[in-house]
């Protein structure tokens, strides 16, 4: 898999998540949870959003973004529109990060040692062919404390 393909996989999924944000007739309802459910579509986007800027834009891209974890959990009732600008803006940053990798740069790893100002983080497999940092349940980058590694 080259970075063109990474690129065109996490566009397609971005637009996806357009789609269902507006697929939500009362915009309220964005921000809502219901019972066995701990959060809302509107904050499992800016989570996901703040993922891909960090991994993919600062990371990759060095973008510059600078993450507030906690905000993507904390904010609510964030207008719809201003949800879809930080899709929008994610793709853009996916598009400009992701083309130039190349097959050995993905196989290679690659290592972050920002989270948590100590913690080291790979974004693909290492050698030992461990699985690659996108989580299966949620089709998005996401850091939890497994030995650091991504999962």
């Amino acid at each position: 898999m080259n970075g063109q393909i990474i690129s065109q996989l996490l566009q397609r999924d971005l637009e996806k998540l357009k789609q269902e944000l507006l697929l939500y007739r009362d915009e309220t309802l964005i921000w809502k949870t219901v019972a066995g459910i701990s959060n809302s579509a509107g904050n499992l986007c800016l989570h996901l959003v703040g993922n891909l800027n960090t991994y993919i834009g600062a990371e990759l891209g060095q973008s510059g973004y600078i993450r507030n974890r906690e905000q993507e959990f904390s904010q609510k009732d964030i207008q719809r529109d201003e949800l879809i600008r930080k899709i929008e803006n994610t793709i853009l940053v996916v598009s400009q990060s992701t083309p130039t990798l190349t097959r050995r740069s993905i196989s290679t790893g690659i290592s972050f040692t920002r989270i948590k100002g100590k913690d080291q983080h790979r974004l693909f497999p290492d050698p030992s062919g461990r699985a690659p940092g996108l989580s299966s349940r949620t089709n998005q980058l996401s850091p939890q404390n497994t030995g650091g590694r991504i999962t």
